[in-house]
């Protein structure tokens, strides 16, 4: 009596995927059309409920989505959609600074786990003094809290340029606390973190002056200079 082998093909799975892609660039046994933005992206609905939550939820559930032969995605911009189903069909995506947001936006609302993976090691390997802010911003509204840390561990290291950037004023009590606090903070001199305090707080001063007393106990008064101690401070 033969034995029974559980055999397999390399590269099955790849050839699949080629084909399906090949679909749908020919628009065959596509069934459904995503639009965004006017701009039209044909699709199969398994592929979509497989890679995406947002997608399975819709196709499962008694939406009129599941039922419409175009589905108009109003949130998520043709950019950002484009490499949505480039990813999905190919595992492969191109992503920018002049993209990221959209990707990440639409990589988060439509559940796309896998590519929303990918924006945030994007996101993580391109932090640097001149863009954690708005990252770190894209961590807080999305809830990356990795993203966070990895933010605020830029801004800890280069606090003197960062804080001297316009969007650094835009951070919230909390937020700023939060950084002028950390024993982590790198300076060249007190007086920066000083300087840095008194801008924010005169950048919205009937709303922010209540927080200075709070946010000054956190200032390391024994590495300030004397005279500037004198001079600025005291006064």
């Amino acid at each position: 009596m033969a034995s029974s082998k559980l055999l397999s093909c390399d590269g099955h799975f790849d050839f699949i995927m080629d084909m399906l892609v090949k679909q749908r660039n020919n628009r065959e046994y596509c069934d459904v059309t995503l639009v965004a933005e006017g701009q039209k992206f044909p699709a199969h609905r398994a592929i979509l409920a497989a890679s995406s939550k947002y997608f399975h939820t819709m196709f499962s559930s008694q939406m009129k989505e599941k039922f419409e032969k175009e589905i108009r995605i109003k949130e998520v911009t043709k950019v950002a959609m484009k490499q949505v189903i480039a990813f999905i069909y190919t595992n492969k995506v191109l992503l920018s600074e002049e993209n990221i947001d959209e990707v990440l936006h639409a990589a988060s609302l439509m559940q796309v786990q896998d590519l929303l993976a990918l924006v945030i090691q994007y996101l993580s390997d391109e932090i640097s003094p001149m863009n954690c802010l708005h990252y770190r911003q894209l961590g807080i509204l999305y809830s990356l809290n990795d993203l966070i840390s990895e933010c605020d561990r830029c801004i800890w290291e280069n606090f003197d340029e960062v804080s001297a950037q316009e969007k650094f004023l835009d951070i919230d009590e909390v937020e700023i606390e939060k950084l002028i606090s950390s024993d982590e903070l790198v300076v060249e001199s007190e007086e920066v973190v000083y300087e840095c305090l008194v801008g924010w707080v005169k950048h919205d001063l009937e709303t922010r002056k209540q927080y200075f007393p709070t946010l000054f106990k956190h200032l390391r008064l024994q590495y300030v200079e004397i005279d500037y101690l004198s001079k600025y401070i005291r006064k």
